[in-house]
């Protein structure tokens, strides 16, 4: 009896690490097709202390004007006119932030990748250091509980 128990707890103990370690992953990709003259936009929710890092690169010839927004529409960064960067922005508030990628030319279309990772926190510390610590928590919690009842 006590072996399964120890096995019972070992198991859960793995699967509530890898559930928890496949929430972790944020990043996202996306490939637009951006019309002459024309935006497209990525919206994401961050709050004050959030960040986001990234590279956008245009497939092909061609440039597009991109930059980053706050909640009230103001810029927040600017990089200009580029054909491939890395950015990165840290949220000094709450709310919707966009990434904008605009087609300057007036006579043809650009297909910009842009690759993005939102960073967020959780009580005022990276999301993945605070998971990490509820892991190691619970798991030195569940050690602790099958040590007890195994002398039982």
């Amino acid at each position: 009896m006590q072996f399964r128990k120890g096995s019972i707890l070992l198991f859960l103990l793995l699967t509530f690490c890898l559930l928890s370690t496949s929430y972790l992953v944020n990043a996202d990709t996306g490939t637009f097709q951006i019309q002459p003259l024309q935006q497209q936009t990525i919206t994401l929710n961050l709050n004050n202390g959030d960040s986001v890092t990234g590279t956008i690169v245009v497939n092909g010839q061609g440039m597009i004007d991109f930059w980053i927004s706050d909640p009230q529409g103001m810029n927040v960064t600017n990089y200009g006119n580029v054909g491939q960067t890395d950015f990165s922005m840290n949220a000094q508030t709450s709310g919707n932030f966009t990434l904008h990628m605009f087609n300057p030319s007036a006579n043809s279309s650009v297909s910009a990748t842009i690759n993005y990772n939102p960073n967020y926190t959780i009580l005022g510390m990276p999301q993945e250091l605070f998971l990490l610590l509820v892991i190691v928590g619970i798991a030195l919690l569940l050690i602790v509980v099958w040590a007890l009842s195994s002398k039982m």
